[in-house]
Order: structure tokens, then sequence, then C-alpha cells
């Protein structure tokens, strides 16, 4: 790379279909980071209610966002579900030191790409620009969806 050229994100990222070895880390952080919403409950019965996030992540699609030259190191990632015409978001993640990269606002626009509706299944997400973008299409927030 010459010296005059800009390093940019797409030049250190790279987005990927979940490889069976990054299964472990989405499934940690996700039940991780839901576990203060649900305070009220024991461990015991919060860890058997996210083991629905077991179930999810094997009927949808899950986008990871890596680096390039490790594809190992992961910055995070989306699971989401498409049908016809709506997207529906179950979760995005981005590791705390790379928030306000972008990286949650791409990955949101990658699964809702050729949507007219969303339904998000999550209700709380850090990072303000999908918030924006939710709210922009209305979204429908269901705890519960079977099936998908």
């Amino acid at each position: 790379m010459s010296e005059t050229q800009t390093l940019t994100l797409e030049h250190l990222i790279v987005f990927r279909e979940i490889e069976k070895q990054d299964e472990g880390f989405v499934l940690s952080s996700w039940k991780r980071s839901h576990r203060a919403d649900f305070e009220f409950m024991s461990n015991s019965e919060y860890y058997a209610y996210a083991n629905t996030f077991d179930a999810i992540l094997n009927k949808c699609s899950c986008i990871i966002v890596s680096e390039k030259k490790d594809p190992s190191m992961i910055y995070g990632y989306i699971v989401f579900k498409k049908i016809p015409g709506v997207a529906i978001i179950h979760y995005i993640y981005v590791k705390q030191a790379f928030r306000e990269f972008g990286i949650a606002t791409r990955l949101f626009a990658f699964a809702t790409a050729n949507s007219e509706h969303v339904v998000a299944t999550c209700e709380r997400y850090s990072n303000q620009n999908v918030n924006n973008k939710i709210k922009k299409y209305g979204v429908i927030f269901k705890k519960e969806l079977k099936g998908i």
C-alpha cells in the first residue's frame, strides 16, 4: 500500500458465514450479553432459557465479521433469518473495542437488504445507528417466534 492510500475498515475485515469453530464464541457471547436483562432469574433458569439460542442459531443465518488476516479473530456477528419481504433479526453483537466503526450498521444493512419489513426479537441494541434504522422500519419486537 502506498503512503497516499488511506487504510479503511474494508482493508482489515471480512464478512463471512459462520463456521463450526465460531459457534462457541457466538453462543457464549449471546448468552452473556442477555444475562443482565434477566437478573430476576436464577442462573439455572436463565441458562435453560438461553439454550433456545442454540436452536435459533441452527435454524438461521449468521454472518461473522472477522479480521481478514486471521479469520479466527471475530469482531462481531449477526443472527438473522430472511423470509420473502421480511428480515428477522435475532441478535447483533460487536465486541466493545470494535464498536463505533460501523460494523453493526453494516451487518444490519446486509441482513435487511431487499426486505420491506424487519422483525427484531431483541429489544436492545447498544448501537444508536442500528436502533434508528430499526425505528425507521417500524420494527415489531417479538419475544417468542415459533419455528424460526
